[in-house]
């Protein structure tokens, strides 16, 4: 099926870095050959374009096989995922962080929706940044916060 998420694998020292690009679905495999000197696990998410309940099963079933001694690191992750994170119980595991993350935002002078890089160590609480579009204008934060930003309270 056209659009499938692909991965891809890195081995850097004791990380492996892992990048998927597609959709999360019911056709999404992934594996990693042996743990023996790992101690991260990254997730790069920049170019995950959908996720469906199979895909959460699937993805659900993987983290759950990584030893609980590895660290999981996501990075630039894309609104559908943090629905996912917000929703699902143990989607998130113990350990877990979540380095960057996608918000939607709303540019009113130029009627699009805009997703801004958030970097989770830099936020203040459960509110969102303020940004401006290339006129100055204020773009309006396009979620609930206290729902969007609920999965940073299950990071503590």
């Amino acid at each position: 099926m056209d659009g499938d998420a692909k991965v891809k694998q890195q081995f850097d020292d004791d990380k492996i870095i892992v990048e998927v690009d597609g959709s999360i679905n019911e056709n999404f495999k992934i594996s990693i050959d042996g743990f023996d000197n790992v101690k991260t696990v990254d997730f790069n998410l920049d170019k995950v374009k959908m996720m469906n309940s199979s895909g959460v099963k699937n993805w659900f079933n993987f983290i759950h096989s990584i030893p609980d001694a590895i660290k999981l690191n996501y990075k630039n992750v894309p609104p559908v995922i943090i629905m996912q994170m917000n929703l699902v119980e143990g989607f998130l595991t113990k350990n877990t962080t979540v380095e960057s993350f996608y918000a939607p935002y709303y540019d009113e002078s130029n009627d699009c929706e805009v997703f801004k890089l958030l970097v989770t160590s830099e936020l203040q609480g459960l509110n969102a940044p303020t940004f401006k579009n290339e006129d100055g204008e204020d773009l309006e934060f396009d979620a609930i916060e206290e729902v969007y930003f609920k999965f940073l309270e299950k990071l503590k």
